[in-house]
Order: structure tokens, then sequence, then C-alpha cells
């Protein structure tokens, strides 16, 4: 089972991924932070395995959790949702920051968050093994 961390100052989706999330039997523990400090706090705690971070959190600053969840620890794969797949350079700058992936608000299913965690999770150990 997956351990999931979700990162959002918008409680609608706080509410919605956790509910989306709960209802898979792949996913264990969830935890939910109402912005980058205190997410990058209880991923220090708690060490999940998936980070869901809501790029509308710390407004343009913040990536710069991303960043440093991806610093600290490498091994947690980080999810960034974002509001729609155009917004302006978001994906690119999150990919960029360390993200496993993006994924808009629209889309985002529980299926298609640890479809990408398991796909960066497989990276990893392919380059680990090479």
């Amino acid at each position: 089972m997956r351990s999931v961390l979700i990162i959002s100052e918008e409680y609608p989706f706080l509410l919605s991924s956790y509910s989306w999330l709960r209802q898979d039997a792949r996913v264990g523990r969830i935890e939910v932070a109402t912005n980058g400090d205190e997410g990058f706090d209880l991923a220090k705690a708690y060490r999940p395995d998936v980070v869901v971070f809501d790029a509308t959190t710390g407004g343009e600053f913040g990536l710069s959790t991303v960043r440093r969840l991806r610093a600290t620890y490498p091994e947690v794969d980080i999810v960034v949702t974002i509001r729609e797949r155009s917004e302006d350079g978001i994906e690119t700058s999150a990919l960029a920051s360390g993200a496993a992936g993006v994924l808009s608000r629209e889309r985002f299913s529980a299926d298609a968050c640890l479809k990408l965690a398991n796909e960066a999770e497989a990276a990893r150990i392919r380059a680990r093994s090479n």
C-alpha cells in the first residue's frame, strides 16, 4: 500500500482528492497539509511514498516546496496538480522542479496519480541497476 501526502491550500481539492485516494485499495495512510511548510514538516514526520502537490499552493513560490521535497526526499514521488494543462509554463516548471508528473485537477484520480508515481519509481529502479 502506498502512503500519500496531499498539499493544497484549497479545501475543496483537499476533500475531493482525499476522497478519491481513500477509495483506492492501493492507498493506505493519507495525510493532508494546507501549505508548503506544513507539507514539508509532515513529509519529514511521516515519510510518504507519494506527495500530491497542488500548484496553486504558495502562489509563484509554490514549486519551491517541490524542489525542497525532491532535494530532501529523493525517494518520494511528487505529482503536481494544475488547474489546466495549458497554464503558462507550470507543467515544464513542475517537471524541472523534480515532479514525477503533472495532472490537471479535472483529470485527477487515484489511478492516474498512482500510475505516475509507479512510473517514476520504476525509472529510479532502472537507473540504479544501470
